[in-house]
């Protein structure tokens, strides 16, 4: 017979001893094979790929054995961790150009100068945690400011541990799945950082009383009405420097009880990564959502629409028409970074607590909560995925707590007995 009859049928796979290996001649004519190893750290893995020809399968099975008899993790690359998380970041044509820039912000500020000269064969679990452990602490980079003194870069909270961990993960994912490592790292047990706690995140809110104070403030102020219109709606950051006047309907119509109400429609976040700011459609479907404003949050559209109208028919010097509505002197939108500034100086006149922008939204949750609005209608109106979401935004008031004793009447005295 001749060696080509002898030759095993495409599709059948040969089963060999302990330690040999599997393989499966698939029907182009290439060798699928797998092999079970112990790797230098102890844990047994599966190694699998795909060769030219059995002859060449069987070589690269050999080669794996070897070296895990060596004590050495398989590996077909000499790649470094930096190397390829960089090109891993590059492939992923999915990723927003936000994502891509911010992950490639940790890749440069903490990846490289930390584990991204280690080999992918090098990368163990122990060596993960310890480079978690590494971000948290303040360093000195190369770099300069504007006054020629060196950058300080500060130590990572939890949960940009936890996207840091992320990028690493799917990129040592990918490696795996190349064959360029024998596991992933990132996937053993107690290597994922925690995420910071509800507590650890410190949501905090304003009281009534501070909100009260904070909102007259606000409203007093040019670019404080977009803080009002914030705190007046629960809307995010970036969703309200987002907002266009073509979302905006100013007189949508009246309420059961005759209230005139509007509408806003949110379709757009502006956010920021480093010096670069990004706009797009919000993340998830439940943040794009149609919200309805009555009351002191309509009038602060029509007061801010009519003093828009008032500024472009200035004329003013380096105006700009654009299409939002919470807009800079110069009529163009507001940079995030721009309303924490906003935000310090709005608390000061106030004379409240300074806390972040985000705090208007956990404000407006929490006080919505206090005068009667369900859960779910909150949930609903601030775009979150989930009313358990909300929840944990929530906060409770003194007032409220004063409130939760239940109240029974009675026709009979206190201390007199029921027949």
């Amino acid at each position: 017979m001749s060696g080509r009859g002898r030759r095993r049928a495409s599709g059948q796979k040969q089963k060999r001893g302990h330690g040999e290996g599997t393989y499966k001649v698939l029907p182009d004519g290439r060798c699928r094979w797998q092999i079970g190893v112990t790797l230098p750290s102890g844990e047994f893995a599966r190694k699998s790929g795909t060769a030219p020809s059995e002859r060449l399968a069987r070589a690269a099975v050999r080669k794996i054995v070897e070296a895990a008899e060596k004590g050495q993790a398989p590996t077909k690359t000499k790649l470094t961790v930096g190397e390829f998380v960089e090109a891993w970041i590059e492939s992923r044509e999915s990723l927003s150009g936000r994502t891509r820039d911010m992950y490639k912000d940790y890749l440069r500020l903490y990846i490289k100068p930390l584990i991204g000269s280690v080999k992918l064969a090098g990368v163990t679990p122990q060596r993960l945690r310890d480079f978690y452990r590494e971000t948290q602490q303040r360093r000195t980079l190369d770099e300069t400011d504007a006054k020629g003194k060196p950058k300080q870069l500060a130590g990572l909270g939890a949960s940009a541990r936890v996207h840091v961990h992320n990028i690493l993960h799917g990129a040592l994912a990918q490696a795996y799945s190349d064959g360029l490592i024998s596991a992933n790292p990132a996937a053993a047990p107690n290597v994922r950082p925690k995420a910071a706690t509800v507590k650890e995140r410190e949501l905090k809110s304003f009281t009534p009383d501070e909100a009260q104070k904070f909102y007259e403030a606000a409203r007093a102020d040019r670019g404080g009405v977009l803080l009002a219109f914030m705190l007046a709606t629960g809307v995010r950051r970036g969703e309200a420097i987002a907002i266009k006047w073509n979302v905006v309907n100013l007189e949508a119509g009246l309420l059961e009880d005759g209230t005139p109400y509007g509408t806003v429609d949110i379709r757009l976040t502006r956010s920021q990564s480093g010096s670069r700011v990004y706009e797009g459609p919000p993340k998830t479907p439940t943040a794009r959502r149609q919200i309805t404003v009555t009351g002191e949050a309509l009038e602060l559209l029509k007061f801010v629409k009519a003093r828009t109208e008032k500024e472009r028919a200035a004329r003013l010097e380096h105006y700009e028409v654009t299409p939002y509505v919470f807009t800079t002197l110069r009529g163009t939108p507001y940079r995030p970074d721009n309303i924490g500034r906003m935000m310090n100086d709005v608390c000061r006149k106030a004379g409240v607590r300074t806390l972040n922008p985000h705090a208007l939204r956990h404000t407006f949750v929490s006080v919505s909560g206090m005068n009667g609005a369900s859960l779910e209608a909150i949930s609903a109106h601030v775009g979150h995925a989930s009313s358990f979401m909300t929840h944990q935004y929530r906060h409770s008031f003194p007032e409220e707590r004063r409130r939760l004793t239940l109240s029974f009447s009675s026709s009979k005295p206190l201390g007199e007995e029921s027949e």
